[in-house]
């Protein structure tokens, strides 16, 4: 169990027992009082599922509400996603939470999902983005999570996914300006290198197959850390960045370590593309050899491989106007980029794409 610190620990388990320090029985105590049932810490088969009080599939609960609405579409391919994806994360035979020592003596929280296959597999290290791990109850693993993970199991390939922040002490940094993070990609960057020797380690895992898949804050943690300009560069078979922000990797000398799929949204206000894509040709230019994939999806935002809604967040001051970011997801770009994605690993892992798994836009 980590045992580092945290700052403030009774105050947000006066909420809900939402970090690794604050799992302690005055915790459970305090919300079994407001009548929350058991808590649902991080790594436990009842975060896997998602239950609320009653016990229920949170991802089913219907509204109380006196009168009949008609289902939401979204709503319902978003249950449906949680539940499949749930029933495969609890139905995994040895999924549990892990300690990862860092170099700098923190412990890296990580949910270590091992698929259910047989003999040495193929491995991914999968990077959160600025909004963490998990739901706003701090312990239920978000649902783009929950469904990667289904997807990769679905290829044989087990999944690693480290709390970046929660280890840390940190909650969701979206709405915090860049230049008052405490943790970026760099620092994330070592992150990366610890969970990959970890990786290295286990019986179950092809230590010649493992790969990194992050998504925005994740995604550019992943271009950090295959900069082959780095001594300590991290070796993998290859990469999948969603939509990364690439001004930092532009800033400076960058080359690639290992195959690098770019998948971007053409209308991103968060994350332009317009870096990337500057990125993408300047590596090419300086290395010819350089497997590099770069795929935009028009009328896709922030997040376009989501299930949820398109929105204005004016809650995140990081991106290109003022008024805030758009976030949400395209169905269609959605099913194109899982699709290449499949692709990707199929190649640069060894691996056959996921039966069952098609995507309809």
């Amino acid at each position: 169990m980590m045992a580092a610190p945290l700052e403030g620990c009774a105050r947000r388990c006066g909420r809900a027992a939402t970090s690794v320090a604050c799992r302690d029985t005055t915790c459970r105590a305090k919300a079994a009082q407001r009548g929350e049932g058991a808590v649902a810490t991080p790594g436990s088969p009842l975060a896997a599922r998602g239950t609320g009080a009653s016990g229920a599939p949170l991802a089913a609960s219907p509204p109380a509400a006196p009168r009949r609405r008609r289902p939401d579409a979204g709503a319902l391919l978003l249950a449906g996603a949680l539940l499949v994806g749930s029933a495969l994360l609890a139905g995994a035979a040895r999924a549990e939470r892990v300690d990862i020592p860092l170099p700098d003596g923190l412990r890296l929280a990580a949910h270590w999902l091992p698929a259910p296959a047989p003999g040495a597999r193929p491995a991914v290290v999968a990077l959160h983005g600025c909004g963490g791990l998990y739901r706003r109850d701090g312990s239920t693993l978000q649902a783009r999570y929950v469904d990667y993970t289904a997807r990769l199991h679905a290829a044989g390939v087990h999944v690693l996914l480290p709390d970046s922040l929660g280890s840390r002490g940190l909650g969701p940094i979206c709405t915090v300006r860049h230049g008052e993070r405490t943790v970026g990609a760099e620092g994330r960057r070592g992150d990366v290198l610890a969970a990959l020797d970890w990786l290295r380690q286990r019986p179950e895992v092809d230590a010649g197959r493992i790969a990194l898949l992050g998504w925005s804050h994740g995604a550019s943690t992943l271009l950090a850390a295959i900069d082959a300009g780095r001594a300590d560069h991290a070796a993998v078979a290859g990469a999948v960045a969603f939509y990364p922000g690439c001004r930092a990797a532009l800033a400076k000398p960058f080359s690639l370590a290992a195959p690098l799929l770019l998948l971007l949204g053409a209308d991103d206000d968060w994350t332009p593309p317009a870096p990337c894509e500057s990125l993408v040709a300047r590596t090419r230019a300086l290395q010819p050899e350089a497997d590099v994939v770069l795929v935009t999806y028009p009328d896709s935002v922030h997040g376009f491989d989501s299930r949820e809604p398109v929105r204005l967040r004016t809650d995140v001051p990081n991106g290109v106007n003022r008024t805030g970011v758009h976030q949400g997801g395209n169905p269609r770009a959605r099913a194109a980029a899982l699709a290449e994605m499949d692709r990707f690993l199929a190649r640069t892992l060894g691996t056959e794409p996921p039966q069952g798994r098609r995507e309809e836009p």
